[in-house]
């Protein structure tokens, strides 16, 4: 569905989507590979549980605690100048070229997710990231204030690589830093493994985020 709403709005301007394999069987990545400006590529296996099914709440379970999305977004980069990454199960309405061209004048497009950090933060990256890493700007990420951004649409390009990408890719080899232990405020199933993390680096750089709706 996302890749046919591509096709409907974007086609002509399109240079190629990136399909990125988290399981496929060999019947559905035949059936991509035939897809017009459809290429299917590998992850880089970070860690050895990167696509295994993990629970997170009673009964939700998910590939690596999204592991394999700073993986993904950093293969992109080593591909294109510059992308926008979207979660499968989005689907595109209206042409993307304003918002191409944004993201290649400003380097990045953040929205929110309609809530802060803090309320979504497990105990291992309070204690591995703010606390150790940036106790300085412990009380602004712990702030109502601070915005958490919406992990599954990121219009990122090479200007944001070295300080945005690169440090949550080489946080994807400890699995303990994404996984819900239930240790948040809002409890078991309320984490969001990567979002949490894109959202302290955004907040840190002081990247503009859009509310939902912009």
């Amino acid at each position: 569905n996302l890749i046919g709403s591509i096709h409907k709005t974007n086609f002509n301007n399109l240079q190629e989507i990136a399909v990125f394999d988290l399981g496929f069987t060999q019947k559905q990545r035949k059936l991509l590979q035939t897809i017009d400006k459809v290429q299917v590529y590998n992850l880089e296996k970070t860690n050895p549980q990167m696509f295994e099914r993990m629970l997170t709440g009673p009964t939700r379970k998910v590939r690596g605690y999204f592991t394999w999305k700073p993986v993904a977004i950093k293969q992109g980069l080593d591909l294109f100048p510059y992308m926008l990454y979207l979660d499968a199960g989005i689907s595109v309405l209206q042409p993307l070229d304003t918002l191409f061209e944004h993201i290649e004048d400003k380097g990045y497009f953040l929205v929110d997710c309609g809530h802060d950090i803090a309320c979504r933060l497990t105990k291992n990256v309070h204690h591995h990231i703010i606390d150790k890493q940036f106790p300085a700007h412990k009380q602004k990420l712990l702030s109502p204030t601070a915005l958490s951004i919406s992990a599954g649409m990121q219009g990122l390009s090479r200007k944001v690589y070295d300080n945005y990408v690169l440090p949550i890719y080489k946080l994807s080899s400890n699995l303990s830093i994404f996984e819900d232990d239930g240790s948040s405020p809002l409890g078991l199933g309320a984490a969001r493994h990567d979002q949490p993390l894109y959202s302290i680096y955004a907040n840190i750089h002081n990247f503009d985020i859009f509310l939902q709706g912009w």
